[in-house]
């Protein structure tokens, strides 16, 4: 369980809407946008700590790993989970570098959901953006 902010970002509403379901159903404090525009766009307007950006890389408006450029620099300790359907080699062409960074492809259970964000957010060397 946990007590963390955790900021997810999906473009598929089902999606977010049952994994933002599993991380409360744990504690954490979930934020979420549906791309990531409006993820920047909220993270200007938060006002406290966001300890784990949760985001798809690919989607539409911006991707991902552009979005969490741009939100590390509003919340510079705030770690990065990549989450995607596709490969890392297909990632890779969205800007994601190949290593280096937290990500893990979907599907994935909720266990594996919770099981990875835990190891993030407790390791003292996760990479972010």
């Amino acid at each position: 369980s946990g007590h963390e902010t955790v900021f997810l970002v999906e473009d598929d509403p089902a999606i977010r809407s049952l994994n933002q379901q599993i991380l409360q159903s744990k504690g954490y404090r979930v934020l979420t946008a549906s791309n990531g525009i409006e993820a920047i766009e909220k993270a200007n307007a938060h006002s406290g700590k966001i300890d784990l950006l949760a985001i798809d890389v690919v989607m539409p408006k911006m991707d991902g790993y552009q979005a969490a450029l741009k939100m590390c620099q509003i919340f510079p300790d705030m770690r990065v989970l990549y989450v995607s359907g596709y490969t890392r080699d297909v990632t890779m062409e969205h800007g994601v570098p190949g290593t280096g960074l937290n990500f893990m492809q979907k599907p994935f259970s909720p266990d594996q959901l919770l099981n990875r964000v835990r190891e993030i957010l407790d390791s003292k060397s996760a990479a972010r953006a």
